[in-house]
Protein backbone atom coordinates (compact mmCIF):
# COMPACT_ATOMS: atom_id res chain seq x y z
CA UNK A 1 0.00 0.00 0.00
CA UNK A 2 1.17 3.19 -0.91
CA UNK A 3 2.67 5.85 1.82
CA UNK A 4 2.26 8.59 -0.54
CA UNK A 5 -0.25 11.72 0.30
CA UNK A 6 -2.06 12.16 -3.06
CA UNK A 7 -2.38 7.88 -3.57
CA UNK A 8 -3.28 7.12 -0.06
CA UNK A 9 -7.32 7.34 0.23
CA UNK A 10 -7.92 8.24 3.84
CA UNK A 11 -4.45 10.15 4.32
CA UNK A 12 -4.44 13.95 4.69
CA UNK A 13 -1.31 16.31 4.90
CA UNK A 14 -0.70 16.95 8.74
CA UNK A 15 -3.35 18.80 10.15
CA UNK A 16 -3.15 20.94 13.17
CA UNK A 17 -6.63 19.76 14.20
CA UNK A 18 -8.35 16.46 14.68
CA UNK A 19 -11.49 15.37 13.11
CA UNK A 20 -14.23 15.27 15.98
CA UNK A 21 -15.05 11.56 16.55
CA UNK A 22 -17.78 10.98 19.36
CA UNK A 23 -18.67 8.24 21.03
CA UNK A 24 -22.21 8.49 20.37
CA UNK A 25 -22.68 10.81 16.67
CA UNK A 26 -25.97 11.90 15.92
CA UNK A 27 -27.66 14.65 13.89
CA UNK A 28 -29.04 18.29 15.77
CA UNK A 29 -32.10 17.95 13.07
CA UNK A 30 -34.81 17.44 14.28
CA UNK A 31 -36.82 15.83 12.22
CA UNK A 32 -33.97 13.13 10.89
CA UNK A 33 -32.38 12.25 14.74
CA UNK A 34 -31.41 8.71 13.90
CA UNK A 35 -30.69 8.29 9.93
CA UNK A 36 -31.26 4.86 8.63
CA UNK A 37 -31.52 5.77 4.71
CA UNK A 38 -29.30 7.47 1.97
CA UNK A 39 -32.79 9.34 1.64
CA UNK A 40 -32.76 10.47 5.52
CA UNK A 41 -28.49 11.30 5.13
CA UNK A 42 -29.03 13.25 1.96
CA UNK A 43 -30.20 16.28 3.43
CA UNK A 44 -28.04 16.32 6.63
CA UNK A 45 -25.22 16.74 4.66
CA UNK A 46 -25.54 20.44 3.94
CA UNK A 47 -27.91 21.06 6.99
CA UNK A 48 -25.91 19.88 9.63
CA UNK A 49 -23.11 22.03 8.04
CA UNK A 50 -25.39 25.04 8.00
CA UNK A 51 -26.86 24.02 11.72
CA UNK A 52 -22.82 23.84 13.08
CA UNK A 53 -22.30 27.43 11.70
CA UNK A 54 -25.34 28.61 13.27
CA UNK A 55 -24.35 27.08 16.33
CA UNK A 56 -21.26 28.63 16.36
CA UNK A 57 -22.06 31.55 15.58
CA UNK A 58 -25.01 32.04 18.64
CA UNK A 59 -21.70 31.92 20.63
CA UNK A 60 -19.96 34.09 19.18
CA UNK A 61 -23.03 36.65 19.19
CA UNK A 62 -23.38 36.68 22.58
CA UNK A 63 -19.85 37.52 23.24
CA UNK A 64 -20.30 39.93 20.32
CA UNK A 65 -20.07 43.90 21.70
CA UNK A 66 -17.13 45.41 19.94
CA UNK A 67 -18.51 48.97 20.32
CA UNK A 68 -19.09 49.03 24.42
CA UNK A 69 -16.19 47.00 24.56
CA UNK A 70 -13.38 48.87 22.32
CA UNK A 71 -10.52 46.42 22.92
CA UNK A 72 -13.01 43.84 21.25
CA UNK A 73 -13.24 45.90 18.24
CA UNK A 74 -10.79 43.83 16.04
CA UNK A 75 -13.84 41.49 16.10
CA UNK A 76 -15.57 43.13 13.67
CA UNK A 77 -13.60 42.87 10.68
CA UNK A 78 -13.05 39.22 11.53
CA UNK A 79 -16.38 38.34 11.68
CA UNK A 80 -18.07 40.00 8.63
CA UNK A 81 -15.04 38.11 6.51
CA UNK A 82 -15.90 35.15 7.99
CA UNK A 83 -19.62 35.69 7.38
CA UNK A 84 -18.96 37.41 4.03
CA UNK A 85 -16.58 34.90 2.73
CA UNK A 86 -17.75 31.45 4.36
CA UNK A 87 -20.97 31.47 5.88
CA UNK A 88 -23.63 33.58 3.60
CA UNK A 89 -21.55 32.69 0.45
CA UNK A 90 -21.83 29.04 1.05
CA UNK A 91 -25.45 29.01 1.93
CA UNK A 92 -26.32 31.16 -1.33
CA UNK A 93 -24.35 28.56 -3.14
CA UNK A 94 -26.44 25.69 -1.11
CA UNK A 95 -29.78 27.44 -2.11
CA UNK A 96 -28.66 27.98 -5.40
CA UNK A 97 -27.86 24.89 -6.01
CA UNK A 98 -30.70 23.49 -5.14
CA UNK A 99 -33.20 25.81 -7.65
CA UNK A 100 -30.50 25.38 -10.27
CA UNK A 101 -29.84 21.28 -10.28
CA UNK A 102 -31.33 19.44 -7.19
CA UNK A 103 -34.69 20.16 -7.75
CA UNK A 104 -35.33 21.08 -11.41
CA UNK A 105 -33.97 17.47 -11.51
CA UNK A 106 -36.33 15.88 -8.93
CA UNK A 107 -38.92 18.11 -10.64
CA UNK A 108 -38.82 16.69 -13.79
CA UNK A 109 -38.91 13.17 -12.41
CA UNK A 110 -42.26 13.68 -11.06
CA UNK A 111 -43.85 15.18 -13.83
CA UNK A 112 -42.59 12.34 -15.64
CA UNK A 113 -44.87 10.31 -13.75
CA UNK A 114 -47.69 12.84 -13.43
CA UNK A 115 -47.07 13.91 -9.78
CA UNK A 116 -47.70 17.87 -8.98
CA UNK A 117 -44.49 19.95 -8.84
CA UNK A 118 -43.28 19.39 -5.07
CA UNK A 119 -41.66 22.45 -4.45
CA UNK A 120 -44.65 25.05 -4.55
CA UNK A 121 -42.96 27.44 -1.82
CA UNK A 122 -39.70 26.61 -1.60
CA UNK A 123 -38.22 29.37 -3.98
CA UNK A 124 -40.51 31.95 -1.51
CA UNK A 125 -38.61 30.37 1.20
CA UNK A 126 -35.26 31.46 -0.68
CA UNK A 127 -35.68 34.34 -1.53
CA UNK A 128 -36.32 35.13 1.94
CA UNK A 129 -33.69 33.28 3.71
CA UNK A 130 -31.58 35.46 0.82
CA UNK A 131 -33.34 38.83 1.92
CA UNK A 132 -32.26 38.02 5.81
CA UNK A 133 -28.22 36.84 5.06
CA UNK A 134 -28.02 40.06 2.97
CA UNK A 135 -29.26 42.33 5.71
CA UNK A 136 -27.07 40.33 8.06
CA UNK A 137 -24.39 41.80 6.14
CA UNK A 138 -25.64 45.79 6.02
CA UNK A 139 -24.48 46.04 9.52
CA UNK A 140 -20.69 46.02 8.71
CA UNK A 141 -20.67 49.63 8.35
CA UNK A 142 -22.87 50.99 10.91
CA UNK A 143 -21.14 49.52 13.40
CA UNK A 144 -17.75 49.81 12.47
CA UNK A 145 -19.08 53.59 12.49
CA UNK A 146 -19.88 52.87 16.58
CA UNK A 147 -23.34 52.68 16.28
CA UNK A 148 -24.73 50.88 19.19
CA UNK A 149 -27.77 50.23 18.20
CA UNK A 150 -26.38 48.54 15.19
CA UNK A 151 -24.97 45.92 17.20
CA UNK A 152 -28.32 44.95 18.92
CA UNK A 153 -30.15 45.31 15.74
CA UNK A 154 -27.52 42.42 14.23
CA UNK A 155 -27.92 40.04 17.52
CA UNK A 156 -31.68 40.11 16.74
CA UNK A 157 -31.42 39.43 12.81
CA UNK A 158 -28.94 36.80 13.35
CA UNK A 159 -31.65 35.41 15.63
CA UNK A 160 -34.30 35.95 13.56
CA UNK A 161 -32.13 33.89 10.53
CA UNK A 162 -31.39 31.25 12.48
CA UNK A 163 -34.78 30.54 13.91
CA UNK A 164 -36.23 30.72 10.05
CA UNK A 165 -33.66 28.73 9.00
CA UNK A 166 -34.22 25.75 10.88
CA UNK A 167 -37.87 25.91 10.02
CA UNK A 168 -36.56 25.75 6.50
CA UNK A 169 -34.61 23.16 7.17
CA UNK A 170 -36.54 20.93 9.06
CA UNK A 171 -39.40 20.87 6.32
CA UNK A 172 -37.23 20.09 3.92
CA UNK A 173 -36.18 17.24 5.85
CA UNK A 174 -39.49 16.23 6.35
CA UNK A 175 -40.78 16.38 2.60
CA UNK A 176 -37.69 15.19 0.84
CA UNK A 177 -38.03 11.58 1.59
CA UNK A 178 -41.48 11.56 0.81
CA UNK A 179 -40.26 13.31 -2.68
CA UNK A 180 -37.31 11.18 -3.36
CA UNK A 181 -39.88 7.62 -2.81
CA UNK A 182 -43.00 8.73 -4.63
CA UNK A 183 -40.54 9.75 -7.92
CA UNK A 184 -38.49 6.88 -7.70
CA UNK A 185 -35.47 8.88 -7.42
CA UNK A 186 -32.47 5.89 -6.85
CA UNK A 187 -29.12 6.65 -4.79
CA UNK A 188 -26.94 6.71 -7.67
CA UNK A 189 -28.93 9.47 -9.13
CA UNK A 190 -28.89 11.72 -6.22
CA UNK A 191 -24.89 11.19 -6.05
CA UNK A 192 -25.02 12.19 -9.57
CA UNK A 193 -27.08 15.23 -9.13
CA UNK A 194 -24.62 15.99 -5.90
CA UNK A 195 -21.19 15.79 -8.32
CA UNK A 196 -23.00 17.95 -10.73
CA UNK A 197 -23.29 19.94 -7.41
CA UNK A 198 -19.49 20.06 -7.06
CA UNK A 199 -18.47 20.73 -10.02
CA UNK A 200 -20.68 23.75 -10.42
CA UNK A 201 -19.35 24.98 -7.14
CA UNK A 202 -16.21 25.11 -8.79
CA UNK A 203 -12.53 25.04 -6.72
CA UNK A 204 -13.31 28.18 -4.81
CA UNK A 205 -16.64 27.11 -3.75
CA UNK A 206 -15.77 22.70 -2.65
CA UNK A 207 -12.53 25.03 -0.59
CA UNK A 208 -15.24 27.23 1.28
CA UNK A 209 -17.62 24.58 1.74
CA UNK A 210 -16.62 21.08 1.90
CA UNK A 211 -14.42 21.03 4.93
CA UNK A 212 -17.03 22.60 7.06
CA UNK A 213 -19.66 19.92 5.58
CA UNK A 214 -16.57 17.23 6.57
CA UNK A 215 -16.38 18.94 10.21
CA UNK A 216 -19.55 18.41 10.96
CA UNK A 217 -20.34 15.38 9.39
CA UNK A 218 -17.84 14.05 12.08
CA UNK A 219 -20.05 14.90 14.37
CA UNK A 220 -23.60 13.60 13.31
CA UNK A 221 -22.17 10.47 11.39
CA UNK A 222 -18.90 9.99 13.58
CA UNK A 223 -15.22 9.98 12.01
CA UNK A 224 -15.15 6.64 10.31
CA UNK A 225 -18.11 7.03 8.49
CA UNK A 226 -17.63 10.62 7.13
CA UNK A 227 -14.19 9.16 5.93
CA UNK A 228 -16.44 6.62 4.34
CA UNK A 229 -18.39 9.62 2.41
CA UNK A 230 -15.36 11.39 1.60
CA UNK A 231 -14.23 8.03 -0.55
CA UNK A 232 -17.47 9.26 -3.12
CA UNK A 233 -15.87 12.45 -3.43
CA UNK A 234 -13.72 13.10 -6.96
CA UNK A 235 -10.31 12.35 -6.49
CA UNK A 236 -8.97 15.93 -7.73
CA UNK A 237 -11.21 17.59 -4.96
CA UNK A 238 -9.70 15.47 -2.78
CA UNK A 239 -6.41 16.27 -3.41
CA UNK A 240 -6.91 19.81 -3.55
CA UNK A 241 -8.84 19.33 0.02
CA UNK A 242 -5.96 17.24 1.68
CA UNK A 243 -3.49 19.50 0.86
CA UNK A 244 -4.64 22.62 0.52
CA UNK A 245 -8.28 23.69 2.35
CA UNK A 246 -8.41 21.98 5.34
CA UNK A 247 -5.56 24.16 6.15
CA UNK A 248 -7.55 27.12 5.16
CA UNK A 249 -10.64 25.95 6.95
CA UNK A 250 -8.34 26.10 10.26
CA UNK A 251 -7.17 28.87 9.72
CA UNK A 252 -9.95 31.25 8.65
CA UNK A 253 -13.31 28.80 10.25
CA UNK A 254 -12.11 26.87 13.43
CA UNK A 255 -9.83 29.41 14.54
CA UNK A 256 -11.90 32.38 13.79
CA UNK A 257 -14.88 30.84 15.22
CA UNK A 258 -13.23 30.28 18.26
CA UNK A 259 -11.38 33.24 18.88
CA UNK A 260 -14.51 35.45 18.52
CA UNK A 261 -15.53 33.67 21.89
CA UNK A 262 -13.24 35.23 23.34
CA UNK A 263 -11.22 38.52 24.02
CA UNK A 264 -7.69 37.99 22.37
CA UNK A 265 -7.17 39.40 19.34
CA UNK A 266 -6.93 37.30 16.32
CA UNK A 267 -5.73 38.19 12.79
CA UNK A 268 -6.41 35.13 10.17
CA UNK A 269 -3.00 34.56 8.19
CA UNK A 270 -3.11 32.66 4.52
CA UNK A 271 -2.27 29.33 5.19
CA UNK A 272 0.26 28.75 2.30
CA UNK A 273 -0.34 25.91 -0.32
CA UNK A 274 2.08 24.94 -2.63
CA UNK A 275 -0.52 22.72 -4.60
CA UNK A 276 -2.43 25.85 -5.26
CA UNK A 277 0.38 28.46 -6.20
CA UNK A 278 1.31 25.74 -8.89
CA UNK A 279 -2.46 25.96 -10.20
Amino acid sequence: RSAHPLRTPRSFRPMAFEWPNPKEPKPTSAVVTAPKTWKDEALLVPHECIRWWNGQLTQVMAEFDPVARPTSAWKTKVLFNFLERYYVACIKMHHDSEEQIYNPAIIEKCLSKGLANPFPKIKTDHEKLIEQLNRLLSFRQPIEDGDQRAVGDMKAAMKELVTFMEEHLAEEERDYPRIFDACGLTQEEEIALVNKILEKMGLDGNKRFLPPIMYAMSLWKGKEGMLEWYQAVPPPIRMLNNNCWLNDFHENQLKVLEALKKEEEYEPQAPSCGVCAVM
